[in-house]
């Protein structure tokens, strides 16, 4: 299924800040050079050992220095795919943030971020390769404390046997956004580790960059993490235990954990790559965990934006209507500067890059429409990613025009930068794609990326949805979008996290199809082309 953007890919990338949450470690007010806290852990999956990751707390030069890294291995089908992250943070022995950093190897390349922090603003650098991007940013206006100085806080509540702490704090991982941690604290429990059993304190702990997700975790009297555990779907659980570094860093068997996205529907749709127009029911089934932050953000929330309408949404149910025939008024969906600008994911200021664009327009002399220009850019990405493989994370538009293979991301994030290369307003799609048959199941919604560019049509405009993995037709009424980015420098890992929740939670009803025939021009569904790379073995 080289097409699809995986659910346990998305589950490997929120679970890099939730672990550093996780791993929040208290500092006493400091006396001299030390490292404070130092502790590795073994990273689970599904009761297999999928990684390890590391918690450094020192204090060097009369600075707090969180150090907090991460590695695991998940397994895609058939291909298994390292994923580390590393972030650091450096703050005044009072709390007040100094730097931080972060560093992904979702892909070939490494991408880097790093914020520096002056009075008002702060300084906000993106990295890959020879590439960067500066931008200045304002502080967050909302009081919070950096990682050292919030697991004093932590402590100090615990201290006062509070059983609701509330912090807000900023973890590099996730760019400069502000996150709420709200800890509700059970009571006293016995866990085992290290092969012992020992006394700790058991509570609950949700993030609102995460909704709908709660971590279970054991912890000892400062409140260092001695064992995590979190549901990243019905059926797979996460879990994070303190062991010695040999056992932590020890080979590892990760699960094939694709299939368990996959959302099957019981009314099967016949050539899905020609649907025009199509009804859908969706259901989201909430944790058994009640939040405590009443002002979290809805989880099920699909935009209304291309060709998809939210006609009704109550509690955890949606209904969606997809009219490729009937396109959505955008009213104040309108393109912002995100929009146009470069990224580090969508470089199209890269020199390849601007060489595609060029590539791409230069078939004949004639002046072209922006809506002729961005279906040539999709027919261009379509052929130019010529190894439609599952082996590559998720990797940025320059990285994609060099190596020329990946999966539906790459598609996407290739085609969003050649748009905005061509001065065209670009954002990428998270959502759902129908298929007849993948990995032994049958008629089945996976989850998949896909483009959408700002058209004008004239006097306005709107959103259209373009997917560079079909071959004849650029859309189809078998999508469903649940969330868009712009993929800006500031929050892309945000915007990534917005569906996390969702895995394995999600249910899905056709209600409605359009069931007119096909036109004979049209590739037939039944073909290899019309399966938009549902085979791992497509060439």
């Amino acid at each position: 299924m080289q097409h699809l953007r995986s659910g346990p890919w998305r589950t490997a990338v929120f679970l890099f800040p939730v672990l550093a949450i996780a791993l929040l470690a208290a500092a006493p007010v400091p006396a001299r050079n030390r490292i404070e806290h130092d502790r590795w852990y073994a990273v689970l999956m599904d009761n297999r050992h999928v990684g390890w990751s590391h918690a450094l707390l020192k204090l060097e030069n009369g600075r707090w220095i969180t150090i907090n890294q991460t590695s695991v291995t998940i397994q895609r089908g058939p291909l298994t795919m390292p994923l580390s992250m590393a972030s650091r943070f450096v703050e005044t022995v009072e709390g007040q943030p100094i730097e931080a950093e972060s560093t992904q190897q979702l892909a070939a390349m490494e991408v880097r971020q790093s914020m520096r922090f002056g009075p008002a603003t702060m300084e906000l650098i993106n990295r890959q390769g020879a590439t960067e991007h500066r931008q200045e940013l304002p502080l967050p206006q909302r009081p919070w404390l950096p990682p050292a100085a919030a697991g004093r806080y932590v402590e100090q509540e615990l201290a006062r046997q509070n059983k609701q702490i509330r912090v807000t704090t900023l973890e590099p991982a996730l760019g400069p956004n502000l996150i709420d941690v709200v800890t509700t604290v059970a009571g006293p429990a016995d866990v085992e580790v290290l092969g012992k059993v020992v006394p700790a304190l058991r509570w609950h702990v949700e993030i609102s960059a995460l909704p709908g997700l709660v971590l279970e975790e054991f912890v000892d009297a400062q409140g260092r993490t001695l064992r995590s555990t979190m549901k990243v779907m019905p059926g797979i659980e996460l879990l994070l235990v303190e062991a010695d570094k040999s056992i932590a860093t020890a080979p590892v068997d990760p699960p094939e954990l694709m299939a368990q996205t996959l959302i099957a529907v019981a009314t099967p749709i016949a050539q899905p790559r020609q649907l025009r127009s199509a009804i859908y029911e969706l259901a989201y089934d909430q944790p058994t965990t009640a939040p405590t932050q009443p002002d979290a953000p809805i989880v099920l929330n699909p935009p209304r934006a291309g060709s998809q309408r939210v006609i009704w949404g109550e509690g955890g149910r949606v209904r969606v209507v997809v009219d490729l025939d009937e396109p959505v008024n955008p009213v104040h969906d309108l393109p912002s500067p995100e929009h146009r600008q470069a990224s580090v994911i969508l470089n199209f200021e890269d020199p390849t890059v601007r060489n595609l664009v060029a590539m791409a327009m230069s078939a004949d002399g004639r002046e072209l429409s922006d809506a002729d220009k961005a279906e040539r850019l999709r027919r261009f990405v379509r052929s130019y990613v010529k190894t439609k493989s599952l082996a590559v994370g998720f990797a940025t538009a320059s990285e994609v025009a060099r190596t020329r293979q990946g999966d539906c991301s790459e598609h996407a994030v290739l085609l969003a930068a050649l748009l905005r290369g061509a001065g065209i307003p670009s954002r990428t799609v998270s959502g759902l794609i129908y298929t007849d048959e993948f990995l032994g199941r049958k008629n089945i919604f996976a989850y998949h990326m896909w483009t959408q560019a700002w058209l004008t049509q004239g006097v306005g405009g709107r959103w259209v949805d373009l997917d560079a993995t079909l071959d004849a037709l650029p859309f189809d009424a078998a999508h469903i979008a649940l969330a868009t980015s712009s993929q800006s420098d500031a929050g892309a890992v945000n915007d990534i996290v917005k569906i996390a929740g969702l895995l394995g939670r999600l249910s899905l009803q056709v209600v409605w199809v359009d069931a007119a025939d096909p036109s004979p021009a049209n590739t037939p569904a039944t073909s290899p082309s019309a399966r938009v790379l549902l085979s791992p073995a497509h060439p």
